[in-house]
């Protein structure tokens, strides 16, 4: 026989047993003259106090839903953030990577992708302050990374516009580890 199944009889009872210590609260204190209610409204007492009970009951638990929610927004807020910029910085990497060797130059064992960039545009005689930031490299990037995801850009479209796309279909994968994404294949 299982001793548990009396279990969920526990609520119930904890809410009879406060229920009726609140009503008998209410008829000590009438009875002392400390409040001024009428009886019948004491009395009474046996509805409300339990709906009062019932609804302060109702409002804690939505509050903690409320709160558990906001919270897992804000955690998956957070996440989506994390992966964007980690995307837009392995994006950059893969193309530099592939950039680079085509104008004879090696990315050296722990170099950064600014620093990389940066001698990838003295070797295109380009100053670090001649164009934008980004304009150029952001360009490669995106027309080297779109393909990887089936994004391909369109004419009249906007880098700006090309590049949420790329993000948008990134995201639609459940795990985003760029560095191991598949070649784009050659057709």
């Amino acid at each position: 026989m299982d001793d548990n199944k009396n279990k969920p009889m526990g609520w119930p009872i904890l809410y009879t047993l406060a229920t009726l210590a609140g009503v008998a609260v209410l008829a000590i204190l009438k009875a002392c003259g400390i409040i001024s209610m009428s009886w019948p409204v004491v009395i009474a007492g046996l509805v409300w106090v339990p709906t009062a009970l019932l609804l302060i009951t109702l409002w804690v638990a939505t509050l903690l839903i409320w709160i558990g929610r906001t919270g897992k927004k804000i955690r998956e807020y957070n996440r989506r953030r994390k992966i964007s910029r980690t995307l837009d910085e392995s994006m950059k990497g893969l193309t530099l990577n592939g950039v680079g060797p085509i104008y004879g130059i090696r990315r050296n064992k722990g170099e950064s992708n600014t620093d990389y960039e940066k001698r990838i545009r003295e070797k295109l005689g380009l100053s670090p302050h001649s164009l934008p930031k980004y304009e150029t490299m952001e360009q490669l990037t995106l027309s080297n990374v779109g393909p990887i995801y089936g994004v391909v850009k369109k004419p009249d479209e906007s880098w700006k516009r090309y590049r949420r796309r790329i993000l948008k279909a990134a995201r639609t994968l459940d795990t985003v580890n760029v560095q191991n994404a598949p070649k784009p294949r050659k057709e």
